[in-house]
């Protein structure tokens, strides 16, 4: 599955997330996973593999495209709610 997201647009990512591959194909993308206590900055290129069963929130930091790998089974909804950004 492939994603467009406008720069500061959210996808939530809810279901059975272990395995789940998020793919940064362009732009720039802040990914943060319940239960995980790191953020993961993807560029274009980059990919986080979950490894927990927590929602997975991606943020576009710039317009992207987001590719969701298969690793289980899940619905992805998106928003263009502005998040809080990452610091450092």
């Amino acid at each position: 599955m492939e994603i467009l997201l406008h720069n500061a647009e959210l996808l939530s990512i809810h279901g059975r997330r272990a395995g789940l591959r998020v793919r940064c194909g362009a732009g720039h993308l802040w990914v943060t996973q319940q239960g995980d206590a790191r953020d993961h900055l993807l560029g274009e290129g980059d990919s986080f593999t979950s490894r927990l069963s927590g929602e997975i929130v991606v943020t576009a930091l710039a317009a992207s495209r987001v590719s969701l790998l298969p690793g289980g089974r899940f619905v992805a909804e998106h928003s263009n709610r502005t998040p809080d950004r990452p610091t450092g």
